[in-house]
């Protein structure tokens, strides 16, 4: 009794493609193209513009073709079958080769060093390879693949060789996969002792496939001169990592860079006719209001004719700490692995659990906010126009009802000093069902950064983009 020879992947076998058996019918061809519509709505829904035009265009152009021409339909038709097929067998190949060259050797290599019989070649029992010549024992398939015999018991050495061999593979594949994630070039941090800490000036990493720019001034801006050039109209945002927008934003994705975008489109609608129009972007991850007065008393307001300050209103208990205690890294201690950069983001999450963060009184608000007052006091010296930004959290803007006792004795304070302050709930609730209008509670995804680049140049300069 034998089995038939069998082949696990059978690549060899002839899979030409029939086609020849495709109808031309044109109700599938209808159905066919409102499906692309509706591919193409959910694009353009989602915000990929491109997408949309290419949907709408092929799917537009082979419904053309199979209406006038149904010859040359069903040869096109052929030809996505086959470049289909020929898809399917490269996925394929892809898809079984890390178990081919991963999966399958570790699964021996450990089987050499514990003696494992997976397929039972030596014992006295029926297996795919080895079949009883009676009926009352035929073999079943025990596992998919075989395995040598061996003689030799198991040691200690052999199992600690082994898992160190595993460890290193894994740390050494996974740091790989964090470098290509962009992990292990994080974005450094100095620690200015009347700031707190900033980033630090002049650097330039990708993080994600996003570009992350920092000027010598720490800015996330292009390169500015402190001096303002003439006939420049300048205006000068400083906020935290609502206005920082993290790694997951791309420079040019920021509400500070299509604003300033916007602005310079619109130069002629501007009241003092500028020949090109500056933002400047200053902010950090996790900054509070005593870390930007401290910039500002440091740097100053850098000659601006409209200064922003960008807050979401629950940042305004922070008080000036350090990169101490924040998953950061300074300049002088870059990390030298990804896995570090992980680990350090994972221990201080821990720690944060454990140790409980600040205990956050009253008091700590009450000064906070007058913090922001003395900013805005400060920036009213130099600055013709000074404006406070609130960014809604997310729960806000999908009610569209921003009620909430601090925000409304901030509000009351800013305004009652004589400062504007713009909260774009509006603007940012028409968007409220798109999925990157928030990339968490607080802050902004792409969607979000472009809706409230239009809602500033609207609010404070009466331009609609």
């Amino acid at each position: 009794m034998s089995l038939p020879d069998y082949q696990w992947f059978n690549f060899s076998v002839d899979r030409s493609v029939q086609v020849n058996h495709i109808k031309y019918s044109k109700g599938p061809l209808i159905i066919n193209f409102i499906i692309s519509l509706c591919i193409a709505g959910i694009f353009y829904w989602v915000g990929w513009s491109v997408m949309t035009i290419v949907v709408i265009s092929v799917g537009s152009s082979i419904t053309l073709i199979g209406l006038c021409a149904p010859k040359l339909f069903q040869k096109i038709n052929t030809l996505f079958v086959q470049l289909g097929h020929g898809l399917s067998v490269i996925l394929t190949h892809l898809l079984f080769l890390p178990f081919l060259w991963v999966v399958f050797p570790i699964l021996r290599l450990q089987a050499f060093f514990f003696e494992e019989d997976r397929m039972q070649k030596t014992r006295n029992q029926s297996s795919y390879w080895f079949l009883r010549t009676e009926i009352s024992e035929v073999s079943q398939v025990v596992v998919p693949y075989s395995q040598e015999p061996f003689g030799k018991k198991s040691s200690l050495l052999k199992l600690i060789i082994l898992q160190m061999m595993v460890i290193i593979f894994v740390l050494v594949v996974g740091e790989g996969l964090l470098r290509f994630y962009g992990y292990g070039t994080p974005i450094l941090y100095i620690n200015p002792p009347q700031i707190g800490y900033m980033p630090q000036p002049n650097q330039e990493v990708s993080r994600r496939g996003n570009k992350i720019f920092i000027n010598s001034f720490g800015m996330r801006s292009d390169e500015v001169s402190k001096a303002k050039p003439s006939n420049v109209y300048r205006v000068f945002m400083i906020g935290d990592s609502t206005l920082y927008a993290g790694s997951y934003i791309d420079q040019h994705e920021m509400f500070s860079e299509r604003f300033k975008n916007l602005m310079n489109q619109n130069l002629k609608k501007l009241t003092s006719s500028p020949s090109k129009v500056e933002v400047l972007t200053m902010a950090a991850n996790a900054w509070g209001p005593r870390h930007k007065l401290g910039y500002l008393q440091k740097y100053g307001f850098f000659e601006a004719d409209h200064f922003i300050v960008v807050l979401p209103v629950h940042d305004i208990y922070r008080p000036k700490y350090s990169i101490a205690g924040l998953p950061y890294f300074h300049s002088k201690r870059p990390p030298k692995l990804a896995w570090e950069e992980v680990i350090n983001h994972l221990t201080w999450r821990l720690r944060g659990e454990y140790t409980g963060g600040y205990d956050i009184d009253d008091t700590f608000k009450i000064n906070g906010m007058k913090t922001y007052l003395q900013i805005a006091e400060l920036a009213k010296q130099s600055v013709p126009r000074v404006s406070f930004l609130i960014i809604p959290p997310s729960v806000a803007v999908m009610s569209n009802q921003y009620n909430d006792v601090e925000f409304e004795r901030f509000k009351r304070l800013i305004e009652g000093a004589g400062f504007e302050i713009f909260v774009p709930l509006t603007a940012l609730h028409q968007k409220s069902k798109h999925p990157l209008l928030y990339h968490d509670e607080v802050h902004l995804d792409k969607m979000g950064h472009h809706v409230l680049a239009s809602a500033l140049i609207k609010k404070f300069y009466d331009i609609s983009p």
